[in-house]
């Protein structure tokens, strides 16, 4: 009997385990999602976004978002830009692979790894930083991306898989800001443009920290970038368009996002209003009537860089709907009235004139 009751409670507690330990699924939104240890791990996405603009929530059902799960975007062909949560620590294998129209992807600072064949063709994605928390990247990480042109590597990368920027053909740099040379796999930048192809066959091909080799350069000073250039503000129906160019010093690593902020006096405080990743934004929904001043400032692999000058956008007063029918009804007012004093001069002549 004493063995029996021993058995049952070994099997409640084994079973109290499992159930402790237990992964659940779940859905917020257009995204499902899995728990463990009360973090959640994207696992599924349904695309409801018309601008193709997506931010990855760093929360899902109360628990923090800490990695996107094995083919979770595969072929989203409408994504067009995405940012990565500093919430999240690994992007899983085939994450982003063929997202054709992706442009953009802002990668949070806390990741750790970049899966296999993560943004594998790729084809429109223009440039990348990896932050510096990142350890390893995976084989054909970002193969195929035929129109990136510039790459920023972390200073933690130790590996950096077999063809993982295989036949990049638009490649022109890599910036490695690490001191240690990492270990990379064969063929790692295969069928790039010549300038960097030298560094395809051995880790020896890292210059030494400082240097400069075939467009590759290893162990740089970075910094944060210099000033937006060239602000300009255009008014509209109450609305500002904003447009600048790029800081001259990007700080030694790709700019990834500017910052916009917006202050209803020059030397007031300001708030931020937008972080886009080109180089225009419009502000809306304003107030008629108003001076409103905005500074931009630009973001790299370092951080945030200084504010360019304020510069001042008067929105006007849009007229009233009364006010825009005002003048007809005036004018119209005044030719009644002067068709009235024209009949009554001819009806009291006409009298006058009658025998």
């Amino acid at each position: 009997m004493k063995s029996t009751i021993l058995v049952l409670i070994l099997l409640l507690g084994a079973l109290f385990v499992v159930s402790n330990n237990s992964v659940s699924a779940d859905q917020d939104g257009d995204y499902t999602y899995t728990v463990s240890d009360g973090k959640a791990t994207i696992t599924g996405y349904v695309f409801n976004t018309p601008s193709g603009v997506i931010t990855i929530p760093s929360t899902l059902g109360g628990h923090p978002t800490v990695a996107i799960g094995v083919n979770v975007f595969k072929n989203c062909a409408p994504l067009i830009s995405v940012t990565i949560p500093d919430s999240v620590t690994s992007i899983g294998n085939y994450a982003f692979e063929a997202c054709s129209s992706l442009t953009s992807v802002i990668i949070g600072h806390s990741v750790t790894s970049i899966g296999n064949w993560a943004f594998h063709n790729c084809s429109s994605l223009i440039n990348v930083s990896i932050p510096n928390r990142v350890t390893s990247i995976g084989n054909s990480a970002f193969a195929f991306c035929t129109s990136l042109s510039a790459v920023t590597i972390g200073s933690n990368v130790s590996t950096i898989g077999v063809y993982a920027f295989w036949d990049c053909s638009s490649l022109t740099s890599i910036l490695f800001s690490g001191q240690v040379k990492p270990t990379v796999g064969t063929d790692w930048i295969q069928d790039t443009p010549a300038e960097i192809r030298g560094h395809a066959l051995a880790a020896s091909d890292f210059p030494s920290p400082g240097g400069l080799f075939n467009g590759l350069m290893m162990g740089a000073v970075l910094g944060i970038p210099g000033a937006p250039r060239g602000l300009f503000a255009s008014v509209g129906n109450m609305q500002v368009a904003l447009n600048w160019t790029a800081p001259s010093f990007n700080g030694g690593s790709v700019i990834s996002e500017y910052k916009v902020y917006r202050s209803i006096n020059e030397t007031g405080n300001y708030s931020l209003v937008a972080s886009p990743v080109g180089l225009i934004y419009t502000d809306t929904s304003l107030i008629g009537n108003h001076t409103y001043w905005y500074k931009v400032s630009a973001v790299n692999i370092i951080g945030e860089g200084v504010n360019c000058s304020a510069v001042p956008a008067l929105v006007p007063e849009v007229p009233s709907s009364a006010g825009n029918y005002l003048i007809p009804m005036l004018v119209g007012l005044v030719v009644v009235l002067g068709a009235i004093v024209i009949a009554l001069l001819m009806t009291r002549r006409n009298r006058k004139a009658r025998p």
